[in-house]
């Protein structure tokens, strides 16, 4: 489990020197120790940035550095005035963000009850894992008129009421709590756990040597004897009434034991209880107010202690009844809420609103030494009770049983490190209740692309997850099932009502049918089903044709950067076989959909630096064809009954490697009367599809080789039917997958393919699988055994009828399902768009500030981080634009010659905010011109400052990698300097963990 404590208990001014800080830091300490199987993560407040490396100390040695994380909110929340509510609501958004990026299994709150004036605190709404959360005591709702004064408080311990109820488990310091839990909030039993308390092992016996007495005497006024309290002083704690008990204590019994209070108190505090004291007839000296004191001095003050007396009305669990008896004092306390169960005695209890029963226990004590003995001993074996082991074990208990009950009941909200198929309902439904609105934006039939007949396949399937309407520019649907079922809009349509729609899903693929969905893409976010890694046969196209301006030229270079734009100005449309030009789309998407892993790595060859690892990779679906017999279908397409047919589907093309095959088919059987050898596709009119038609009329079995031109679905489906042998080969693969292939599996067919891209990843027991690259023999040889040998045949038919499973419409539609879900909820361009959104409608939102807006936005940016290409900023704004040749040059080459997996561009300030030089880049490259564009950073890119200091107030002082150099120090920089420097920062950052 991946566990998340919100620790500002340990750094919020009302809680940090107190209980409560000091339970949280043990609670937490303990519960590492006890699962070191599982991983746990602190959250800390920017706000209090002087504690942070004091909560860092306390876990040196048992948790990594980089498993505390550091949250921003916004300043000023100290004002709770009307006018501030908006900070509160903001910092609230932020926090609530923050956690949930961290995908907690469970997440726990250690103080709930801070931040009406500091910390930002809360339970996270909408997250996969529990919420848990410390409940120390309800004591400010049961005593309001004393603990709620005002309506801005009230109003905000009512909201935190409110998550205590929505919390999934408490963890409750005593059964006491947890009772009152039960019965004030109405939870149900089985949500509140009592885990106890314990105190540290440093609360012991321990003798005080004769020095360290008289200096503590000295220091506070201690006589050799005295009665202890300690705690707060609030009138819960009913200090007051134990000086009333005390007073009336016989004289001689007081004169020889002081009262002690021991905790901290302020000037007003000191000066009503010593005039409370007096009105009660206590003469000077007789009680003594310590004000604070260390730990350590606590310790000592316990274990000189004659007695502990704890007298509060209501106790949540009563610390310093506990710390008292494990150092050996006798002690008595009130009969009221957990006292009893800490002491685990009766007759040590009195009523706490009665000072003549609080009197007469302390004279029954003091005046009995058996009883003394008897009560140190019984202390002593009563705090052996407790221990935070015993309560790291119970939490950890109700941790693991919360997170398995909420799987059961939300099995389709998991990680992205959790397998597809994990937990989901076996009959592959969605739990009950409204389905969400889907934009299915995709190119549908008649379209001839093979991703139109692949959406009506998916279609029906996807709709018993999702109320579905179809975006396309088609004027014709020729699938009844999609007219009969799903409305058709227009994109037009769409983007003046994408607002009704929950969720939005995009087929790009790298041809004219998916001109529309660029700049659809860029204004509506949605998850991006990547059919072809490479689009930029389309962006070209769109680019040439005139219908969209620089698409292609831009589109290289926010991918590739600038080498990628020289090159397309030197090489033309030949540069489309070399970039993919599709990082746009991949940043704009919200999730990506692949279907193979070879997509993963074309995007970690081409971007690094992670992009690609939370995509989803789901097979491609082909549904079963009813398909006819071998012999009836050979019959219909006016074969031979004896024929042998070895097919391959697709159009011609250099990549399908259709030379190669009848190279290989014509040695293999050209003299087998039998065997035909059909292309079922279109072939091209170009270069190669002459070469294709000459090797065929050379061959001496020309007239058993066809090609039948574009294939109707139902011509298609006989040729299939009638295949003995498939064949699909391919070679310089560009991400796509190939639907043909997967047919011939899911046909069952005898099938040879080459491991070539996505062809690498399926398993050789289900067809021949040749090498990537191999030779003209081994594919004649495999040719040759699979049309004479039928038993290897059949057992290759039967492997893949058995592999179809998983390529059937039900199986991947839920998978669609599962990755749509989990990408609405967790992919962090949603995350932050429906952050955005979220933070537009709060109330005054609109009224704010500039500054405000900008605090705002830097923090939101440093809440969120996730994988992006790194850039290398050189920061041009002290030159004035006034660039020696030498200067000229040394830019030029740092633009093209980059360091592997960064980007670096040239950015100038410009009325307060920083521009990318594009104009000025394109210049020194000698290439067209490409415009300006605004410059929004992120942390973990690089800055080379020339020149220049950062002032300390900007936005960009933040950064933690900026270097200073001299002009001069520019024109000799090398690319392979601004390399290693690079590399270095790389290794920094990777051994902070950061």
């Amino acid at each position: 489990m991946r566990i998340v404590f919100d620790l500002q208990s340990c750094q919020s001014t009302s809680s940090r020197t107190r209980g409560i800080g000091r339970y949280s830091l043990a609670h937490v300490r303990a519960l590492i120790e006890k699962a070191p199987d599982h991983e746990v993560i602190l959250a800390l407040n920017n706000g209090f940035s002087d504690t942070i490396e004091l909560v860092q100390e306390e876990f040196f040695g048992i948790l990594p550095p980089s498993n505390i994380k550091v949250f921003s909110a916004l300043s000023g929340l100290f004002d709770m005035g009307p006018g501030n509510q908006w900070r509160h609501d903001a910092s609230q958004e932020l926090y609530q963000d923050f956690i949930r990026e961290l995908k907690p299994d469970v997440f726990h709150v250690t103080s709930l009850f801070e931040g009406f004036s500091d910390a930002v605190t809360g339970i996270v709404n909408n997250h996969a894992g529990i919420n848990s959360v410390t409940l120390y005591d309800l004591i400010p709702f049961q005593y309001s008129e004393t603990y709620l004064v005002g309506e801005p408080l009230q109003n905000w311990y009512f909201r935190k009421m409110q998550a205590l109820k929505s919390a999934d488990i408490l963890l409750a310091i005593s059964e006491s709590s947890r009772q009152e839990a039960i019965e004030i909030i109405g939870l149900p039993p089985e949500r509140v756990v009592n885990i106890s308390s314990a105190i540290g092992s440093h609360f012991a016996v321990s003798r005080c040597s004769v020095e360290r007495k008289n200096e503590l005497q000295t220091k506070f006024g201690l006589r050799d004897d005295y009665i202890l309290y300690t705690g707060g002083i609030d009138s819960r704690k009913n200090i007051e009434g134990l000086i009333t008990a005390y007073a009336m204590l016989p004289i001689e019994l007081r004169d020889r034991h002081q009262l002690a209070v021991v905790c901290n108190v302020d000037s007003a505090s000191r000066s009503r209880l010593h005039s409370f004291a007096k009105s009660a007839g206590l003469p000077m000296g007789q009680l003594v107010l310590t004000g604070f004191v260390t730990e350590q001095e606590l310790v000592d003050i316990y274990n000189m202690a004659k007695l502990f007396v704890f007298p509060s009305l209501h106790e949540g669990f009563g610390l310093p009844a506990l710390e008292a008896m494990a150092c050996g004092v006798p002690t008595l306390v009130s009969n009221t809420s957990s006292l009893p169960e800490v002491v685990g005695r009766k007759d040590v209890q009195f009523d706490p609103r009665d000072p003549r029963a609080i009197s007469q226990s302390i004279l029954e004590t003091l005046t009995n030494p058996l009883r003394m003995t008897e009560l140190r001993e019984h202390g002593l074996q009563q705090a052996r009770q407790f221990s935070w082991e015993k309560t790291a074990e119970v939490t950890l208990h109700a941790f693991e049983t919360a997170v398995a009950e909420k799987k059961k009941q939300r099995p389709f909200f998991t990680g992205f490190s959790a397998p597809v198929s994990a937990d989901l309902p076996q009959d592959g439904y969605p739990p009950p209740g409204r389905r969400p609105r889907l934009a299915f934006v995709s190119p549908l039939p008649p379209s001839e692309s093979g991703i139109s007949y692949y959406s009506a396949e998916l279609l029906p399937e996807l709709a018993r997850y999702y109320d579905i309407d179809v975006v396309t520019p088609q004027t014709e649907l020729s699938d009844r099932w999609i007219r009969g079922n799903f409305p058709c809009r227009t994109p037009a349509w769409f983007e003046k009502n994408a607002s009704r729609y929950e969720r939005v899903l995009y087929h790009f693929g790298n041809s004219s049918f998916h001109s529309h969905m660029f700049s659809l893409l860029e204004r509506i976010p949605g998850t991006v089903v990547l059919h072809d890694f490479f689009l930029s046969g389309i962006l070209y196209y769109q680019q040439a044709s005139g219908a969209e301006a620089d698409s292609y030229a831009q589109a290289l270079l926010r991918s590739h950067g600038y080498e990628a734009l020289q090159t397309f100005y030197r090489e033309g449309q030949e540069s489309t076989k070399r970039y993919p030009a599709n990082l746009p789309v991949l940043l704009q998407a919200q999730g990506v959909i692949v279907h193979s892993e070879y997509s993963r790595t074309l995007a970690n060859e081409f971007y690094g630096h992670d992009v690609g690892n939370d995509w989803a990779c789901i097979p491609l679906l082909r549904a079963p064809k009813l398909l006819l017999d071998n012999a009836t279908a050979k019959q219909c397409l006016g074969m031979p009954a004896s024929s042998r047919i070895t097919a391959t589907f697709g159009f011609i093309a250099p990549t399908k490697l259709n030379i190669e095959l009848i190279d290989a088919w014509v040695a293999a059987h050209e003299n087998n009367p039998d065997a035909y050898l059909v292309f079922v596709g279109r072939n091209n009119r170009d270069i190669y599809g002459r070469e294709v038609m000459d090797r065929i009329e050379q061959s001496p079995a020309r007239n058993r080789i066809r090609i039948t031109g574009f294939a109707t679905t139902e011509d298609y489906n006989f040729w299939l039917a009638a295949t003995d042998v498939a064949v699909q080969l391919r070679t310089s693969s560009r991400g796509e997958t190939s639907a043909a292939l997967y047919d011939c599996i899911s046909a069952g067919k005898a099938l040879i393919f080459n491991a070539n891209g996505s062809g690498a990843e399926l398993p050789e027991t289900i067809a021949c699988r040749l090498p990537d690259t191999f030779t003209q023999q081994e594919l004649t040889q495999a040719l040759s055994n699979l049309l004479t040998n039928t038993d290897e045949a059949d057992l290759l038919s039967q492997a893949a009828l058995a592999y179809r499973a998983r390529l059937s419409p039900p199986t991947v539609a839920r998978q669609y399902w599962q990755s749509i879900e989990r990408f609405a909820f967790e992919h962090p361009l949603a995350r932050q768009r429906q952050l955005l959104d979220r933070l537009r409608t709060l109330p005054d939102h609109a009224i704010q500030s500039s500054s405000a807006l900008v605090e705002l936005a830097c923090a939101a940016t440093q809440n969120i981080d996730y994988a992006q290409l790194p850039f290398c900023y050189i920061d041009l704004t002290c030159l004035n634009n006034e660039l020696t040749v030498e200067l000229q040059a040394s830019l030029a080459r740092l633009l093209i010659e980059l360091p592997k997996g960064w980007r670096v561009e040239l950015v100038q300030q410009v009325a307060g905010h920083y521009q990318i030089l594009c104009q000025l880049a394109c210049r020194l490259l000698e290439i067209p011109e490409s415009e300006n564009v605004p410059l929004l950073t992120r942390t973990h890119d690089a800055w080379i400052h020339i020149e220049s200091v950062v002032a300390e107030t900007s936005v960009y002082s933040r950064l933690p990698h900026i270097e200073l150099i001299q002009k001069d120090q520019l024109e000799r920089l090398t690319p392979q300097a601004l390399a290693n420097w690079l590399l270095g920062l790389a290794s920094i950052k990777a051994v902070a963990g950061n």
